[in-house]
């Protein structure tokens, strides 16, 4: 005999959300609505993110627009990263990305460490590939009164040596903070690194480099191994990523660490490996959803 407020909405329609129930999100969104409900900012903001995860462009973009329109509207940054994000790794439209920007800044709402991240990533990966004005966000952030922080170097390091292939440009951005000690070194900067080293045929030398991250305290990441997993199924050496994948241990193997082992077994006719590193995953009792399509390898390589 509760009547539900706008928190419990927010709540059910995260969580929907997250289970990319998008139908059920606009279904409740309704609801509250039609019991004279006032949707607040959070409310907008966790349907954009809804529609955005199930790549519903127009209405993701019809609710921002209702959302900025709403008397009771509160200037959040999420939404806007959120959107921004999207139209990033998503859509791939740079245009789109800066429009959004522009509508964040006329609102003013400041950047956080994110936004800038997903600035220097737009234009540092999506074409026409413009690095001076990616580097030009780090005096942004400067102004702003923030300090980069290793996930802005890393989107840089990421561009130099996977976009570019420049890889030499990217070890320089990597050795420069380092040597000078600003930033603290950390998994992400390491993982950046080393897909620049697989992308540039430079397997051979990430040995030496997971000794100097060991070095300096930092561990191993599912998706650091992943990547060196990769790079060494590619170099023809099987044994090598067995050793990276055994180096991760069981409790930090994440289902993209069991699809990348499971495909690194196959490339080189391991069947059997490939199958071992199945039955452990299933052991961890994922969901269907998420074994589904590393179970469709072992079957389309058995058939």
């Amino acid at each position: 005999g509760v009547d539900p407020g706008v928190f419990l909405y927010n709540a059910v329609i995260g969580k929907l959300g997250k289970a990319r129930r998008i139908d059920d999100c606009l279904f409740y969104f309704a609801d509250m609505q039609a019991r004279s409900i006032r949707p607040s900012s959070v409310t907008y903001g966790t349907l954009v993110n809804a529609l955005c995860r199930t790549s519903e462009e127009r209405f993701a973009e019809e609710m921002f627009d209702e959302m900025e329109s709403m008397p009771n509207y509160r200037p959040r940054a999420a939404p806007y990263n959120c959107i921004i994000q999207y139209f990033l790794n998503t859509k791939r439209d740079r245009s789109k990305v800066l429009s959004y920007f522009e509508r964040m800044k006329t609102r003013n709402i400041k950047p956080t460490s994110h936004t800038y991240k997903l600035l220097i990533e737009a234009h540092a990966s999506l074409e026409p590939i413009d690095l001076e004005a990616a580097e030009s966000i780090f005096v942004d952030i400067k102004a702003s009164g923030m300090q980069p922080e290793a996930v802005h170097y890393g989107s840089l390091i990421h561009a130099k040596g996977c976009v570019l292939h420049d890889m030499a440009g990217a070890r320089e951005i990597f050795d420069s903070f380092l040597t000078n000690g600003a930033i603290r070194p950390s998994d992400n900067l390491y993982q950046n690194l080393f897909e620049a080293m697989v992308a540039n045929r430079q397997v051979a030398e990430t040995s030496e480099m997971l000794k100097d991250m060991n070095a300096r305290g930092v561990t191993m990441t599912a998706y650091i191994a992943n990547t060196l997993i990769h790079g060494w199924a590619a170099e023809g050496d099987l044994a090598k990523a067995h050793q990276i994948y055994d180096k991760l241990g069981l409790e930090k193997r994440e289902p993209s660490t069991y699809e990348a082992m499971t495909r690194a077994c196959l490339s080189h006719g391991d069947h059997d490996g490939a199958s071992y590193v199945v039955q452990e995953m299933l052991r961890k009792g994922y969901p269907a959803a998420v074994t589904e399509k590393i179970l469709v390898l072992i079957g389309s390589n058995t058939a």
